[in-house]
């Protein structure tokens, strides 16, 4: 895993801690009110979801990016498209009205 992942990954969990310590410090007064309580839950679970979301994002990035580097430094990769290789007599090229035509 790349340093910059660990970091985005410590990050998230520490986010993910003042979301759990704020909701602890602000618990007992929004108890007292229904409405209020459940906002304070709902705030809670949909902040940790969405920095749970996004570190799954991150991850699902940097294996695309894992990926298209071990492919690139594969010896098989020239480096270079190569477009499939097409029949003019099938394709509709100029050969095909050239062939048609004789």
């Amino acid at each position: 895993m790349r340093t910059a992942s660990i970091f985005k990954g410590l990050g998230y969990l520490v986010s993910t801690l003042s979301v759990l310590l704020l909701g602890i410090v602000a618990w007992k007064n929004a108890s007292e009110q229904p409405l209020l309580f459940l906002c304070l839950i709902l705030g809670m679970l949909s902040s940790i979801a969405g920095m749970t979301l996004r570190w799954i994002s991150h991850r699902i990035e940097q294996g695309e990016k894992d990926r298209i580097e071990a492919k690139a430094d594969s010896p098989s990769f020239s480096g270079h498209f190569q477009a499939p290789h097409r029949d003019p007599r099938t394709t509709g090229g100029p050969a095909a009205h050239v062939q048609g035509s004789s």
